[in-house]
C-alpha cells in the first residue's frame, strides 16, 4: 500500500510540471551548412576572417572557399574514407606499379618513368625508361596510345606488355595487385664518369605518408633506409620537395630530425571555444 501511495504522489508531481504538460519543442537538426558554420566559428584559427562568413547558405564548399587558409578544406562524408586512405597511405588498388611519360613524336609514345620495386612490374624486373610497344597484343601507337593503355590496365586483371629497351624487346606477363607506391625517389644528375664528375644526387620526397612501400615506417622509413645505405656517399645531395602536397606532421618531424641537431622542429597553435 505504501508503495502505491508513493507512486501516486510521484505521478501527480510529474503531471504538475508545466514542461510535461507543455513539452519543450525539440531543437531542429542542423543542416550541413549550419553545422559547418558553427564549427568554424569555434575552431578556425584565424578569428579575423570569421566575420566574412555568411551565416546562411546552401553550399558548404563556398563557405570554405571564403577562408584564406588553403589547408582548411571540406570533404563530404561520402568521400571522407577515400580521403583518409589517400592522405595516410600510398596504396593503389589494382595496378602493375609503374609511372609513364608520353612523347607523341615517337612511333610508340609511352615510356616508363618509374618502376615500383615491390609491385608486379618491379618483381618482373621491367626496366625503367623502356618503351611499351604492345599491351595485351594491342599495339600502342599514335595520340590515343595512352588512353588505350589506361583502358587495358583498368579493365584487365592480367596484362601482357611487350617492352623495348636498349635494342631488345621482351614480353612481360603481369597480374595486377594492390601496390604501395614509394614516396621517396633517388636520381643522379650531371654524372660524367669519363670526366670524373660524380654528379648530384636528387632525393625526391613526394609526400609524407604513414604507410607506403615501407609499410612499417612510411615515408620516414624510406628516407632513413636510403640514408643508412649510403653513409659513405660523399656526393652533393639535394632534397627535392617540389609538388609535395604535405601529409602527416609526425612523418615531417621524424624526417627533419634526421638532419637537424638542435632547435625547434615544430610548434603548434589551436583555437577552441
Amino acid at each position: 500500500m505504501t508503495i502505491r501511495i508513493m507512486f501516486a504522489v510521484l505521478l501527480l508531481s510529474i503531471l504538475g510540471c508545466s514542461d510535461f504538460i507543455h513539452p519543450v519543442k525539440s531543437t531542429p537538426e542542423p543542416t550541413e551548412y549550419s553545422f559547418n558554420y558553427w564549427l568554424l566559428q569555434r575552431q578556425y584559427l584565424y578569428e579575423e576572417e570569421l566575420s566574412n562568413l555568411p551565416e546562411e547558405g546552401d553550399s558548404v564548399q563556398i563557405l570554405y572557399k571564403t577562408l584564406k587558409d588553403p589547408y582548411t578544406i571540406y570533404i563530404p562524408p561520402s568521400k571522407s574514407e577515400a580521403a583518409v586512405i589517400s592522405s595516410t597511405t600510398s596504396m593503389i588498388e589494382g595496378d602493375v606499379g609503374m609511372r609513364y611519360e608520353t612523347n607523341n613524336n615517337l612511333d610508340h609514345p609511352i615510356s616508363i618513368s618509374r618502376v615500383y620495386p615491390q609491385g608486379p612490374a618491379g618483381k618482373a624486373r621491367i626496366p625503367r625508361h623502356g618503351r611499351i610497344i604492345e599491351a595485351n597484343d594491342i599495339e600502342l601507337t599514335g595520340e590515343n596510345a595512352k588512353a588505350t593503355y589506361d583502358s587495358i590496365i583498368n579493365y584487365s586483371k592480367k596484362v601482357n606488355l611487350l617492352i623495348a629497351y636498349q635494342g631488345d624487346t621482351t614480353l612481360y606477363k603481369l597480374e595486377k595487385e594492390t601496390v604501395y607506391a614509394p614516396t621517396v625517389f633517388v636520381d643522379t644528375l650531371y654524372e660524367d664518369k669519363d670526366k670524373g664528375c660524380p654528379g648530384i644526387v636528387f632525393v625526391s620526397i613526394e609526400a609524407f605518408k604513414i604507410v607506403t612501400a615501407d609499410q612499417d615506417s612510411g615515408t620516414y622509413g624510406e628516407l632513413k633506409s636510403y640514408l643508412d645505405s649510403t653513409t659513405s656517399d660523399k656526393r652533393v645531395r639535394v632534397l627535392d620537395l617540389r609538388n609535395n602536397p604535405g601529409g602527416h606532421i609526425s612523418q615531417c618531424i621524424d624526417m627533419a630530425d634526421l638532419f637537424a641537431k638542435e632547435g625547434t622542429l615544430s610548434s603548434r597553435r589551436w583555437r577552441s571555444i
